[in-house]
């Protein structure tokens, strides 16, 4: 366990919670961490930069067809 769940266990046994109720209410804080790997963050900057990329050749396109309709 983290030591944010263990935390949370012991501050939830001395305020009075049953203990197995505590380690329940641990559990399910557990599973719902949500932790990116490094493998996750790189994916996610790839991604950010195939957006970043087609997004300026969008405006690109658009700002030459402007120039060409002005112009």
């Amino acid at each position: 366990m983290s030591t944010m769940v263990v935390e949370l266990y012991e501050a939830l046994t001395k305020a009075g919670v049953d203990e197995e109720l505590a380690k329940q209410a641990a559990k399910a804080v557990l599973d719902t961490e949500i932790l990116a790997t490094k493998k996750d963050l790189a994916e996610m900057k790839t991604e950010i930069i195939m957006w970043n990329t087609g997004t300026l050749l969008a405006a690109t396109g658009l700002f030459a067809l402007i120039v060409k309709l002005i112009g």
